[in-house]
């Protein structure tokens, strides 16, 4: 009898997890647990889990147990062929968990201050301050991808399982923009490259087909200013425009703007006025940036990694 994992495949831990499952070949019998229909409440579930949170794992011997970030290092450690995903070395095992609390502690809250009320609450938009978290952990995350391929070192662990189910979450909401962020867009191109990565993008489409269909009941609004439309985006529209720019081209072809209006429900004018704005944004961004550069051999700035502002999880 193969080990249970009960789960839901869009939850983000729950991502993380499979990707482990997958990348050690484990034999485990998957159970979805419905959470918008509150299964996880039942006395069948809470009885290997009194959190009621997914994933929980239960063994043969009903041994449980919940959370991705204690999941994971048991499945490696019982199953591993070696200790590649999560190093018995006392320093690189060290820097994994780090990375792992860093998910824990900053990268999935944020995540969820913006995902829940979206899709509980039916907020239509995403709250300045809530963007300027996650781009702050976006920052944090570009620092710790400096002159490394992986978030913990040369080579792939755990920690990359658990990070990924986050930012390209993050990314749904709030795109990476490659130009601030290098490291993390190189960095998931070679995650999504893993052979396991596919259980990520499934559950991850699943979730981002719910956070769409909830902003999509945004509707365009309008206001007139000196004889002419100010025009407000719906974050849904803003989240996929920006994404044909970063992915696919800052100048849009007439074809392709034709399939877009037709898409997000918007005229090809709105759309050729958004990407003109958005390079004029971007050239600002790089123009600042060059200016930043040429500071560096004029001024001597106290130096700060952020790292006292966030507590242990």
């Amino acid at each position: 009898m193969a080990p249970v994992l009960y789960m839901i495949p869009y939850s983000q831990p729950v991502r993380a997890t499979l990707m482990t499952i997958k990348a050690l070949n484990i034999d485990i019998e998957l159970k979805e647990i419905n959470l918008l229909e509150k299964q996880q409440f039942s006395s069948d579930y809470t009885k290997h889990n009194p959190q009621h949170t997914v994933p929980t794992l239960v063994e043969e011997d009903g041994f449980s147990l919940w959370d991705s970030h204690a999941i994971m290092p048991y499945l490696v450690e019982k199953y591993g062929k070696d200790d590649s995903l999560y190093p018995r070395d006392l320093r690189k095992r060290a820097i994994v968990n780090q990375r792992l609390h860093f998910e824990n502690g900053v990268l999935f809250p944020s995540t969820m201050a913006i995902i829940r009320p979206i899709i509980y609450g039916g907020v239509k938009s995403i709250p300045e301050d809530k963007i300027a978290d996650i781009k702050e952990a976006y920052g944090f995350l570009e620092k710790f991808l400096e002159g490394k391929d992986w978030v913990a070192g040369k080579s792939v662990t755990i920690a990359d399982f658990s990070i990924i189910s986050s930012i390209t979450t993050m990314n749904v909401v709030v795109p990476v923009d490659p130009v601030e962020y290098p490291n993390i867009t190189t960095w998931i191109k070679m995650v999504e490259q893993l052979p396991y990565y596919d259980v990520n993008k499934t559950g991850l489409d699943q979730i981002k087909k719910i956070i769409e269909e909830k902003l999509k009941r945004s509707e365009i609004r309008k206001t007139r200013t000196l004889d002419k439309y100010r025009i407000v985006y719906t974050e849904l529209q803003r989240v996929q425009l920006e994404k044909e720019f970063i992915f696919h081209s800052k100048y849009i072809t007439t074809e392709r703007k034709a399939e877009l209006a037709a898409e997000l429900g918007l005229s090809q004018r709105q759309i050729k006025i958004w990407f003109q704005n958005r390079r004029a944004k971007e050239r600002k961004q790089n123009k600042r940036h060059v200016e930043e550069k040429n500071l560096v051999n004029d001024c001597d700035p106290l130096q700060t990694d952020g790292s006292e502002l966030f507590g242990s999880s």
